[in-house]
């Protein structure tokens, strides 16, 4: 029982986690049992989504309606995205308001004890972004790369290429987080970043 509350409190600060991560970047929004986070710019699906401020025990309700309200006034699909074990009923009761589950995707927990090196893959380089005061900052065009990687990662079909505003807005919102860029044979192949701890 008490290992179980402390997994229990540890997935509490995992869900608090991301919400507060999420704070850094986007413009947030309360309603009844969640935030909701809106990219200020771009309404790519997985760029805007809620997630849950408590575990819904009771169902979050008339709160549901909210919520798709203000997806919809700001021409954004509402989601959501959250731990499974920090609200258990949830997904039932978004399955039972129409909500369609996209993806279930797993948590990776990498400490000192367990981390290995990443083999060798031959003629791939990683790079990082810098834009910090007093570093030599990143060309805007290895920015956009990076973030048409990005979109390209979420939505292979996607045929949009990040524009200069949209490697300014990046920078400003990353804050303390750093973001790289893998290259294969001088093409972005993929990308990565991550935010600072708190």
């Amino acid at each position: 029982m008490v290992e179980e509350i402390k997994i229990m409190a540890l997935i509490a600060r995992l869900q608090a986690y991301l919400r507060h991560s999420a704070q850094q970047q986007y413009e947030t929004v309360s309603v009844p049992f969640f935030t909701l986070f809106f990219h200020p710019t771009d309404a790519l699906t997985y760029f805007n989504y809620a997630i849950p401020d408590e575990p819904c025990s009771g169902g979050p309700g008339a709160s549901l309606s909210v919520l798709r309200d203000e997806f919809a006034a700001r021409g954004r699909h509402p989601r959501i995205e959250f731990i499974q074990e920090f609200a258990p009923q949830l997904a039932s009761a978004l399955r039972a308001a129409g909500f369609v589950e996209e993806a279930r995707q797993q948590l990776m927990v990498c400490t000192a004890e367990t981390y290995r090196p990443a083999p060798e893959v031959l003629g791939l380089t990683v790079t990082e972004l810098t834009y910090n005061p007093g570093l030599p900052a990143s060309a805007a065009s290895e920015v956009q790369d990076y973030l048409t990687t990005q979109r390209r990662g979420f939505d292979v079909r996607s045929k949009e290429v990040a524009t200069e505003g949209d490697a300014e807005q990046f920078l400003r919102m990353i804050g303390g987080g750093r973001a790289f860029v893998a290259w294969l044979e001088g093409r972005p192949v993929g990308v990565g970043m991550y935010t600072a701890p708190f």
